[in-house]
C-alpha cells in the first residue's frame, strides 16, 4: 500500500507529494498512521504507524478422519445392533446423551479411516492428479540423470519430460477449476477450500486493545476481551416485561407432543453433509448417510428432552469464531462479529419443535394473514408481489383506458418502473427482465395495456358499452 503524505515542513516550498511505500499483503495490517515532528535538523516529518501481524506455526504429521471414506455399511450395522431401549431405560437426558456419544465415537474410531501424513510434509495441491504426479517424478529423475552424466542427450530427454509435466499440470489445474466452478452453487465448500489454498496471507485476530489501553499479549487475553464485548452487546430480555396478548379461542393446546421417528429421519436427511461439525464432533455427513440408523436413538433422546424440559450440557456449547468486519481498526473488539457452530443434533431438535409449533398455530388459526416471516409458501417474493401490485402498479397504469404512452422512449420509461422493481429481489437479480417476469408470473406493462385494449374492444363490439 502507499501512504500519501506531505513529509516536508510547512515553511519549506514543496510542489510534489512525497510517498512512503509500505509493502504488505494486506492493507488492514497498517493502522493508526500519524505524522509527527522531524528527527533532529531534518526538514522531513516523521511518519509512524502500527503494523498488525500474527503467525501460526505450521503443524504437520497430524492425522484427521476421512469421513467420506467411512465404511457406512458396517458402521450402520454396528449402530443398529446396539440395544438402545434397554441402555436408555431409567436414564436422564445427560446419561442418554453420554451413551449415544460414546457409541458414536467408538464407531468412528473403528470404521472411519484416518490420514497419515508424514512429518514435515505439506498437503498436496487439490488439483494434483496421479498422472501429474507421475510426470513430475519422471521430470525429476531425468534432471537427476542429467546432473550425473552432463550429456546432451540426457538434457534433451529432460526437456521432453519437463514440457510434458508442465502441460499436464496446466491441464489438471484447468480441469479442476472448471469442476469447482460448476459446483460452486451446489457445493460452495469446495470453492472456498480452493480459494483458501490459493491465498498466501491468512488474516487472524490481531492483538486487541484492552479497557486499560494496553494491547493483549496472548490468545487467552484476546478471547477474554472479545467475550466481554460480545456479552456487553447481547440483548437480555426481561421476563417480567412480557406484552399482554389478547385471548383467543382455539381447539387444542400444545402442552405436550410425541416425536415421530419418521419426522426425525426426514430432518436428518435434510442435513448438509459438507458443513462443519459442532463442539460435539458429530459429523453431519455420517448422520445424514445413516439417517435411518440414527433416527431411533435420537428420537428417544428428543422425547426425553421434551418430557423433562432439559437438554444435555454439551448442546449449550458452541465454537465461536470472531470475524473482522473489514472496517475500522483491528485493535478494536467492536469491529469483530461472532460466528458460532453448535451441535447439529440440537439444531435438528429445534426444527422438530418448530414444526410442531407452526402446525399448532396454523391449525388453530392463530397467525395473522399479514405474517410472512418463518412461514412456508410466504417468502419475500410473495410479499413483494402483494406490495407492488397493490401500491405501485396502479399508479403506473392510472388512466390507461383514456391514454397511455405510444412513443418508444415513453413506453420504455414506464416499463423501467417494473423492471427496476423486479431487480429488488436478490435471488433473481442476475436474470434478464423476461426471465424475472417468468419467475414472478408477472406480465409486462405493455402486455397489460394491449390486453386492456382488447377487452375494451370486445365489450364495445358486443354492446356492453353504450357510446
Amino acid at each position: 500500500m502507499a501512504i500519501e503524505a506531505n513529509t516536508l515542513l510547512i515553511y519549506k516550498k514543496c510542489d510534489t507529494l512525497q510517498h512512503l511505500i509500505v509493502i504488505t499483503k494486506d492493507e488492514s495490517n497498517i493502522d493508526n498512521i500519524n505524522i509527527d515532528a522531524p528527527l533532529g535538523l531534518s526538514d522531513h516529518a516523521t511518519i509512524t504507524f502500527d503494523f498488525l501481524y500474527s503467525f501460526n506455526e505450521y503443524e504437520t504429521g497430524k492425522s484427521k478422519y476421512k469421513y467420506s471414506k467411512c465404511d457406512f455399511e458396517k458402521f450402520s450395522e454396528d449402530f443398529s445392533n446396539f440395544d438402545w431401549d434397554s441402555s436408555f431405560e431409567d436414564k436422564d437426558i445427560s446419561e442418554m446423551w453420554k451413551i449415544f456419544s460414546e457409541k458414536y465415537k467408538k464407531c468412528v474410531e473403528t470404521y472411519v479411516p484416518k490420514t497419515n501424513p508424514k512429518p514435515g510434509c505439506q498437503p498436496k495441491p487439490l488439483w494434483l492428479t496421479f498422472d501429474c504426479l507421475s510426470n513430475i517424478k519422471r521430470k525429476q529423475k531425468a534432471w537427476s540423470r542429467y546432473l550425473a552424466t552432463r550429456r546432451a542427450v540426457d538434457f534433451d530427454f529432460y526437456k521432453v519430460a519437463r514440457n510434458r509435466a508442465n502441460e499436464n499440470v496446466r491441464k489438471a489445474k484447468k480441469e479442476y477449476e472448471k469442476l469447482v466452478a460448476s459446483k460452486a452453487k451446489t457445493e460452495p465448500k469446495h470453492f472456498w477450500t480452493y480459494v483458501k489454498s490459493k491465498v498466501k496471507s491468512k488474516s487472524a485476530v490481531s492483538n486487541l486493545m484492552k479497557p486499560n489501553g494496553n494491547l493483549t499479549t496472548s490468545d487467552k487475553e484476546k478471547a477474554t476481551v472479545l467475550n466481554d464485548f460480545f456479552t456487553s452487546v447481547f440483548t437480555a430480555e426481561n421476563p417480567n416485561n412480557i406484552p399482554n396478548i389478547e385471548e383467543r379461542n382455539f381447539e387444542s393446546s400444545l402442552d405436550h407432543f410425541v416425536i415421530n421417528q419418521d419426522t426425525v429421519e426426514k430432518y436428518l436427511l435434510l442435513l448438509n453433509g459438507s458443513k462443519s461439525m459442532g463442539p460435539d464432533n458429530i459429523h453431519p455427513l455420517i448422520v445424514k448417510s445413516m439417517a435411518n440408523t440414527f433416527s431411533k436413538p435420537l428420537t428417544l433422546i428428543f422425547q426425553k428432552s421434551i418430557d423433562t424440559g432439559k437438554i444435555p450440557k454439551e448442546w449449550k456449547d458452541a465454537r465461536v469464531t470472531p470475524l473482522f468486519k473489514n472496517k475500522g481498526s483491528k485493535l478494536d473488539a467492536g469491529n469483530y462479529r461472532p460466528v458460532s457452530l453448535t451441535s447439529i443434533v440440537c439444531k435438528t431438535l429445534e426444527k422438530v419443535i418448530r414444526k410442531e409449533m407452526i402446525d399448532h398455530l396454523i391449525t388453530n388459526n392463530l397467525l395473522s394473514d399479514s405474517q410472512f416471516g418463518f412461514r412456508s409458501g410466504r417468502s419475500y417474493q410473495y410479499t413483494f408481489l402483494r406490495l407492488y401490485v397493490a401500491l405501485v402498479r396502479p399508479h403506473v397504469e392510472y388512466g390507461n383506458t383514456i391514454w397511455y404512452p405510444h412513443l418508444k422512449k415513453d413506453i420504455n420509461a414506464v416499463e423501467k418502473v417494473q423492471m427496476r422493481a423486479t431487480k429488488l429481489i436478490p435471488d433473481i437479480r442476475h436474470l434478464s427482465y423476461e426471465e424475472r417476469l417468468k419467475v414472478l408470473k408477472l406480465p409486462s406493462l405493455t402486455h397489460r395495456r394491449r390486453r386492456g385494449d382488447m377487452i375494451q374492444a370486445f365489450k364495445i363490439l358486443k354492446g356492453r358499452y353504450i357510446l
